[in-house]
């Protein structure tokens, strides 16, 4: 049986994308294995599982536009995995205030994201020296998230990603980022109710 040899725990599709999300459910489905459970059973619970709020989550698809909901990425590295988990052309909202951290991992992305939409913040500032030693453009800084989101939903086409990813902390425009990433679904939901 299973547990004699070989089990799959992972299935080929998960509802959130990347790599760093696989091995979150790999790790997961070998404790549970651990634990007792049947090694048979998981891989459709975590082809059923579609994440948690607030964490590269997709809450929204209109006109062929996928909306993921990111708000927790409050550091650099967490916003650019983000990014690597997206393959075609993604539009990121990013920005905010600055905790001193190290922008390297901004650095090492291989590609410009399709467009960059930049929210105001001391975080921001900092990624902007980034972004121009690659060569990198951007829209804003914007002073509100809405003029933020009223960037992204222009550019973005059927087939494009808008991922509010900011790489940053929210302190200069809200109470935290639970409050920012609702915000931000509000705002596409608003536009566009009954997406889902």
């Amino acid at each position: 049986g299973a547990n004699q040899g070989e089990a799959r725990l992972l299935p080929e599709q998960l509802q959130v994308p990347g790599i760093p999300f696989r091995l979150n459910c790999l790790t997961a489905a070998a404790m549970a294995v651990l634990y007792g459970l049947d090694a048979a059973l998981i891989p459709s619970r975590l082809e059923a599982f579609r994440g948690v709020e607030h964490r590269l989550e997709k809450f929204a698809v209109s006109r062929g536009v996928a909306f993921y909901n990111d708000t927790t990425a409050t550091i650099p590295e967490a916003a650019a995995a983000s990014l690597a988990s997206f393959p075609g052309r993604v539009h990121w909202i990013a920005g905010g205030t600055d905790k001193n951290l190290d922008l390297t991992a901004f650095e090492t992305l291989a590609r410009s994201p399709e467009s960059i939409i930049l929210l105001k913040g001391s975080a921001t500032d900092r990624m902007l020296a980034v972004f121009r030693s690659k060569g990198w453009t951007w829209d804003g800084p914007y002073g509100t998230l809405e003029e933020a989101v009223d960037r992204a939903w222009t550019r973005a086409r059927a087939g494009d990603v808008v991922l509010f990813s900011p790489g940053a902390t929210s302190f200069e425009m809200f109470k935290n980022e639970f409050h920012r990433g609702q915000a931000f679904k509000d705002l596409i939901l608003g536009r566009s109710p009954g997406a889902v």
